[in-house]
């Protein structure tokens, strides 16, 4: 699944199913765009997905 030129909202996107979707899109070339009430799980996730894929726009 190629996703070049779309953009992906994940809520949740910190922790269990949201990480593994934010991973899972990220991966696969798209645009995504992470949200998450705990920033500390964002801010995790989000530099995790910038130094695997150099890509992320969090909320």
């Amino acid at each position: 699944m190629k996703l070049k030129n779309e953009v992906v909202i994940i809520t949740g996107a910190g922790s269990g199913i949201g990480k593994e979707c934010s991973l899972n899109y990220a991966s696969n070339g798209a645009k995504i765009v992470l949200i998450d009430r705990n920033q500390n799980l964002l801010n995790k996730i989000d530099l995790l997905i910038k130094r695997k894929f150099k890509k992320t726009s969090t909320l």
